[in-house]
């Protein structure tokens, strides 16, 4: 459903890290997954992401660990629609990371999760590509955060 071939080690595509070298380092990679939801919290900061993906393989979904904290006024929540995955990611960060924002495959947008308040922008476009991975720097915040990409 989700197709394409699979990659193997040393197969993939990294984005830059978007944040700084705070928190505690985790990672959730496999290449037979695909993004197509995240939730989490947020208020002028991201404080928590949480990420579901699909394995094209079985079609069964796979939740990552929940990074970050507890704290955060708002929620996060997207999920790409049926027969769509999450391909794009948009940033703002500094030595944190303030808003996230996603896209799919085929166009679909999440609005904009977080705050502006930081001096760099970020994206990550793994068009044609499976994002089946993240790298995240967390302890009560997100610190940075690296999406892994795979055919």
């Amino acid at each position: 459903m989700w197709g394409g071939h699979q990659g193997g080690q040393g197969q993939y595509q990294e984005s830059q890290r978007f944040g700084g070298n705070g928190g505690n380092p985790q990672e959730f990679i496999r290449p037979n997954l695909s993004l197509v939801a995240v939730r989490g919290r947020c208020g002028s900061l991201i404080d928590s992401l949480q990420f579901l993906f699909v394995d094209v393989t079985n079609g069964q979904y796979v939740e990552s660990p929940k990074f970050g904290g507890n704290g955060g006024a708002n929620e996060i929540f997207y999920q790409a629609p049926p027969g769509q995955y999450i391909d794009k990611v948009y940033t703002v960060h500094g030595d944190l990371l303030n808003q996230i924002r996603f896209e799919t495959n085929q166009g679909d947008r999440s609005r904009n999760f977080g705050s502006e308040g930081a001096a760099h922008q970020g994206q990550f476009v793994a068009q044609g590509k499976r994002i089946t991975g993240v790298r995240v720097g967390a302890g009560s915040l997100i610190d940075r955060v690296q999406f892994l990409a795979t055919q």
